[in-house]
């Protein structure tokens, strides 16, 4: 008995000394911050007589790191401070409604939300990444939690510091009405308010629940009347019970409320935010288009984002989405004022386009493939500026244009209905140009291509709408070779029969050497078919690779080897005789023919009894020409033996040889 009153005094000792030694060993909130690189925030922190009451309470702090507050420029006061503040442990971790969004209301009146996702294993917070997360602190027994973010998270407060009632029910909707009384730095929503208030559209920016609004600031307004922001366009600008942060980024295009308001019959719009070398962008895209809208997109700079409200967030952006408002050189011009993506374009068309602006900017419906900065940070800009101040540089520029409007899901490049299954169209300028551009998708109509005189160029910025017509951002510059003709076959549609067949015996190979020089006479893919149709057993003959070396004999026919010749160079060659290739007597002779329907030249090759149209002439590469033709340049010689080889003995006597023959005069 007297052992057990010993021990209690020696327990309550250890138990205290325990206590004592956590205490010590484990820092509290502000300690922890030592050597994190929060250095700045922790001195506001500690500088501000409000938040050090809360320093020894159950507590969670969001720090901004010192590289984020270094960016920040607006004040940096109590109520930044309180905005990082929760009065609650915030344990982050793995959690399946992350996968959605938690809320956490910080500490400043009104209990505004901070909105916690997830993304792969990437925390975030209103948009703000945490790079450190969970540090643990306590002050005296209580817990508390660390978490150090990459941006500063804004709050949106009061113009006059005592108006606690703009705190209250602070829903997008009466930032709206009430946006005077809020701080935003250097911005004004007073225009798109008084529109929403004259619609009586203020119910979809007080829904209750979790959406995004896209609200444009008083500037957006300057060259564009407010009238034009109808209901429908209003109901664009709101992605309801979805909260889309400038991070983590949202991959997928959200139905704005135009699909959910049942006052809205005309347009569905959808909208994304993206990243750009500029900054954060909001993209619409009118899905289903009016007579007032068409089916375009609309990009619009985010101002300012993440703004924090009890039913959602907003971002203010400097433009309103879905209208079109810009014509085509107007928005050209822009992009170069603003050193935007498509600013090197704009000032070589001003420079060297030689009336190219002009007539961008007085075309009554028109389209621009406009190559982004990086096409041209491809380029040698010595060189580049050189060849745009010769006698090509309109030619070049021109490849770029297309007075016709011409959308990325345009029927003609979906479902071409000519023989070639290509959808092309001839240029307006220079004038009298011979040139043509060629439209295409890859990738399971995913990936919208194009072909300019022999540059295959990706559209990676769809359908930017213009008042008078349509831009598309493009990743390269046309009219100037940058792939080499193994690299052109590979990724042409239109001629992956060649490059398949140019596998066998890496016959392909030879056209990778940029020490060389090329003209190739390549038979489309159509061409081909057409050999299937007449002659089954000989083109699969050709195309199983067995009999590598009649598919060689063939291709070779095709090819010259020593210079890289344009149509009307080999035109004019041919008037001293054939044009002599690497295999086959007599060479090929190039003949200029007139259409008799719509009066437009072209090109023919006659060889022996053939003849074959070229139909996608002086395809430039940086190793030589392609010219692609509608038919094979072949005979039966150049099959029989394989086929003679590749079949049963029973099969193969006179009579059948005979029959091929008859077959194969038919190719042509």
């Amino acid at each position: 008995m007297a052992d057990k009153f010993v021990k209690s005094p020696v327990v309550l000792i250890v138990s205290t000394c325990v206590i004592l030694l956590v205490n010590l060993v484990t820092a509290n909130i502000v300690d922890e911050m030592n050597g994190k690189s929060v250095e700045v925030f922790k001195n506001l922190l500690m500088q501000s007589s409000l938040a050090s009451q809360y320093l020894s309470n159950e507590l969670t702090i969001f720090a901004p790191s010192d590289g984020a507050m270094a960016k920040y420029t607006g004040p940096k006061d109590d109520q930044l401070i309180m905005n990082h503040m929760v009065n609650v442990v915030v344990q982050v971790n793995d959690r399946a409604s992350y996968s959605d969004v938690t809320r956490v209301s910080s500490l400043l009146p009104g209990s505004p939300p901070l909105w916690l996702t997830q993304q792969g294993a990437s925390f975030f917070v209103s948009g703000a990444k945490i790079i450190m997360r969970n540090l643990e602190a306590y002050a005296g027994n209580r817990k508390q939690r660390l978490h150090i973010i990459d941006s500063v998270l804004e709050p949106l407060v009061p113009s006059v510091a005592d108006n606690s009632q703009a705190f209250i029910d602070l829903t997008a909707g009466k930032l709206l009405r009430e946006s005077d009384a809020y701080r935003i730095e250097g911005y004004s929503i007073r225009n798109f308010s008084s529109q929403v208030r004259s619609l009586k559209k203020f119910d979809l920016f007080d829904l209750p629940g979790r959406h995004t609004f896209f609200i444009p600031v008083d500037s957006a307004f300057m060259d564009l009347e407010k009238k034009l922001v109808v209901a429908d366009v209003i109901a664009g600008h709101v992605i309801p019970n979805k909260l889309v942060f400038t991070a983590p980024l949202d991959k997928v295009e959200q139905k704005t409320a135009t699909y959910t308001d049942v006052n809205v019959d005309d347009i569905k719009v959808t909208a994304i935010i993206q990243s750009t070398s500029e900054g954060f962008k909001v993209k619409s895209t009118t899905v289903q288009g009016s007579r007032n809208h068409p089916r375009e997109n609309v990009k619009a700079n985010i101002v300012i984002g993440n703004i924090p409200v009890a039913n959602g967030v907003v971002h203010l952006i400097d433009k309103p989405l879905i209208i079109v408002a810009s014509p085509l050189w107007d928005y050209l011009q822009e992009e170069k004022e603003k050193n935007g993506r498509l600013s090197k374009f704009a000032s070589y068309v001003q420079t060297f386009g030689a009336g190219l602006k002009e007539m961008i900017a007085n075309v009554e419906s028109g389209t621009i493939f406009a190559p982004n900065n990086d096409a041209f940070d491809r380029l040698s800009q010595t060189q580049l500026e050189a060849l745009l101040g010769s006698e090509a540089g309109p030619r070049i520029l021109g490849l770029h244009f297309i007075d016709q409007r011409i959308p990325a899901e345009d029927v003609r490049i979906l479902q071409p209905q000519n023989e070639i299954k290509m959808f092309g169209t001839d240029l307006p300028f220079p004038a009298e140009s011979p040139d043509h551009l060629w439209f295409y998708y890859i990738n399971n109509n995913r990936t919208f291509m194009l072909d300019g005189q022999g540059v295959t160029a990706e559209v990676v910025e769809p359908d930017i709408g213009a008042t008078n017509g349509v831009i598309h951002v493009i990743d390269r510059v046309l009219g100037v070779p940058q792939h080499t003709i193994a690299e052109k076959l590979a990724m042409d549609p239109m001629m992956s029969s060649v490059y398949s067949l140019g596998n066998q015996n890496h016959f392909n190979n030879m056209f990778n050497n940029t020490d060389e020089k090329f003209t190739y006479i390549v038979p489309a893919n159509l061409a081909w078919d057409e050999v299937n149709r007449q002659f089954t057993s000989g083109y699969k003959i050709l195309f199983m690779g067995t009999f590598a070396y009649q598919t060689q004999t063939i291709l070779e026919r095709h090819l010259k080897i020593g210079e890289g010749l344009t149509t009307a160079q080999l035109i004019e060659m041919t008037k001293e005789g054939p044009v002599t290739m690497l295999r086959g007597a007599p060479g090929f002779k190039f003949v200029e023919k007139v259409d008799e329907v719509d009066g437009s030249t072209y090109t023919v090759i006659e060889w022996e009894d053939l003849q074959a149209r070229i139909i996608r002439p002086n395809m430039e590469c940086s190793n030589g020409i392609i010219h692609v033709i509608d038919k094979v340049i072949m005979k039966e010689r150049d099959v029989v033996l394989a086929l003679s080889n590749a079949l049963p003995k029973s099969v193969v006597n006179s009579v059948f040889i005979t029959m091929v023959a008859a077959i194969l005069v038919h190719v042509q």
